[in-house]
């Protein structure tokens, strides 16, 4: 069984109940139910939107991981600091330290 028949067994029923929704035939939906075949570009959109997953997902790959780095307002700041000579970034450094030290320190355990 492929990843993605995989997916359609897991939908519940998707031939009677999303067939409707992804605006294919029940004869369709049933086939690719049961020999594992992709449908067609344009259908795996909508069947993913309906299965509420991406198309990546329903083709095999794995969902994106967190990528441990900064986001949001951190990110554009560490970023900025990177673009700083190296002697800039050192001080923004003696400065970040003993703060990040210490609130590390104060978090409950």
């Amino acid at each position: 069984m492929t990843r993605f028949s995989t997916w359609l067994v897991k939908s519940q029923d998707l031939t009677s109940s999303a067939g409707p929704l992804i605006e294919e035939t029940h004869t369709n939906v049933a086939y690719w139910e049961t020999s594992g075949n992709l449908p067609r570009s344009d259908v795996l959109l909508p069947m993913a939107q309906a299965l509420g997953v991406s198309v990546e997902e329903l083709l095999g790959a794995p969902k994106p991981k967190a990528s441990g780095k900064p986001a949001g307002k951190a990110q554009q700041l560490f970023s900025a600091v990177s673009k700083l000579p190296r002697r800039q970034q050192e001080k923004i450094f003696d400065i970040l330290r003993p703060f990040v030290r210490e609130q590390a320190g104060s978090q409950p355990s």
